[in-house]
């Protein structure tokens, strides 16, 4: 496991405060909100966990059909909220049982003593949890409009086919500008309804300010939840190893840092893409986030003559135009290897080394720097993480302009490995020029590998999702956070 990362399981921050299993956390939400980096603090507090998204409230919907049906009640086939005397007060903890008997456990493994859950269908079933678990709290967490669209557009690059705006794009053929801000506009409403009739449960937070100040609006949340403040964690939440085997943010996972650069990317967004009648609806919802609001010169040039390049966020403030969470984590320094087997990694240098090929002399010399003999205990953490993986050979090679190459080789421990030789190879590869920044901090790998400027060879569906290969090799340049390594699944 790379320095400054811990097991979920051992290794949070500060001290417990006991709230109960039956006080669950549920974040209201919609895609490309920030729901990931607050997933990420929220399961670093010690007193709190928070899985990948487990659709609990859309189980616990389905779960209330089946006993309305069970106990003769008419009802619809997926109640979206419970009225009073619905369920018997049986069912309803027939209900909380069956959810809470993987999650209790779960809990003791982590030492919390209270469950979240960030799935983004918790909005639709949100008054079905809320019923069911009468202590439970919610975060309602939103963002910009124009800048969900950004994120979104750069998300769903063949048009919006996910994360619930595919159900909004037969209403506005061609226009995923129109398509992303319905549903925005439709979701957001949801959610201030929700926090209107529940005002005493729900705390409203705004990713703009989550990653302006983390530290204070952290410690607002957990003042909410009634679980003591931990000072650090907009660092300490990249330490701790959180599970991976679920959906969210991809780019996280290759971040150290929070980053406020993607707040205000929404001004390349051009207004006039947003119908009249959709406009009026997000502008409806902005101003009662206190946002500014999308006018007709939203995305005109701004006059630079006052002051420096930059854009104006959606609160009228500055704030630069860049990759969303780009930041990688921290490098490993590590000495080299010049061994094959596994544990180690193989370090072949091409000829043509010279010519002027100083990029390549110099990502060659870091990738080397990083690569020493403890990879022994870390290729087995990831054989264990990523069962998968075991018995592969991953590989990154880097380019020069003049035709110089070189790579790195690891052999994942597991069958096979001693015929790595004949064992396809799971390869990055990129100029040293694209390297150069991912290894220095100023890209994310992830990102770069969406943008196919680092191209793969051997990995399915590297460009669309974070796979196994990606993640691994991340870890293994130290560019990557180390997930929490998962117990290998009961046979039988």
């Amino acid at each position: 496991m790379p320095p400054g990362t811990s097991d979920s399981r051992s290794g949070k921050v500060g001290g417990g405060h006991a709230t109960g299993a039956d006080s669950p956390v549920f974040i209201l939400t919609m895609a490309r909100s920030g729901s990931t980096l607050l997933r990420f603090i929220l399961d670093a507090h010690p007193s709190l966990c928070c899985p990948p998204e487990l659709s609990v409230a859309a189980t616990a919907a389905h779960l209330a059909h089946l006993w309305t049906v069970a106990e003769g009640v008419l009802s619809p086939a997926m109640p979206t909220s419970l009225a009073e005397g619905q369920l018997t007060d049986h069912a309803r903890a027939a209900i909380r049982e069956a959810i809470q008997a993987p999650l209790v456990p779960y809990m003791a493994e982590r030492g919390a003593t209270r469950w979240c859950d960030k799935s983004l269908d918790g909005l639709l079933f949100a008054r079905v949890a809320a019923a069911l678990w009468p202590r439970a709290q919610f975060i309602c967490l939103y963002r910009h409009c124009m800048d969900v669209i950004a994120s979104g557009l750069e998300a769903c690059r063949w048009g919006p086919d996910a994360f619930g705006f595919e159900e909004f794009a037969p209403q506005f053929p061609g226009n995923s500008v129109a398509a992303i801000g319905a549903c925005w506009a439709d979701m957001t409403a949801k959610i201030i309804d929700f926090e209107k009739e529940y005002p005493g449960r729900s705390l409203r937070v705004r990713y703009e300010d989550l990653v302006a100040d983390t530290e204070d609006v952290a410690g607002r949340i957990f003042g909410f939840l009634g679980v003591p403040a931990v000072p650090g964690i907009s660092r300490s939440c990249f330490a701790v190893a959180h599970d991976a085997n679920g959906p969210g943010d991809a780019k996280i996972w290759f971040t150290a840092a929070v980053s406020a650069e993607s707040v205000g990317r929404g001004r390349e967004v051009p207004a006039d893409r947003l119908p009249a009648h959709v406009r009026a609806d997000v502008n409806r919802a902005l101003s009662e986030l206190g946002y500014g609001e999308v006018g007709e010169d939203w995305d005109a040039e701004p006059d630079r003559s006052a002051g420096p390049d930059r854009d104006a966020d959606p609160d009228g403030s500055a704030g630069p135009d860049a990759a969303e969470l780009a930041h990688p984590a921290p490098g490993v320094a590590a000495g080299a290897s010049g061994h094959s087997r596994p544990g180690t990694a193989q370090h072949a240098r091409a000829a043509n080394q010279d010519g002027g090929e100083a990029d390549l002399a110099a990502v060659t010399s870091a990738l080397a720097a990083r690569d020493s003999d403890r990879r022994a205990t870390m290729l087995g953490d990831i054989a264990r993480c990523w069962p998968a993986l075991a018995g592969r050979v991953l590989s990154v090679e880097v380019t020069g302009p003049g035709g110089g190459r070189s790579e790195f080789r690891w052999n994942i421990p597991g069958p096979g490995w001693e015929r790595a030789e004949q064992t396809p190879l799971a390869a990055l590869s990129a100029p040293a020029a694209v390297w150069r920044p991912v290894l220095d901090g100023t890209a994310n790998l992830f990102v770069e590998v969406f943008g196919r400027r680092i191209t793969s060879r051997g990995i399915a569906n590297a460009h669309r999702r974070r796979t196994p290969e990606v993640h691994a090799l991340g870890v293994l340049l130290g560019v990557a956070q180390f997930p929490a390594v998962a117990r290998p699944a009961a046979e039988g």
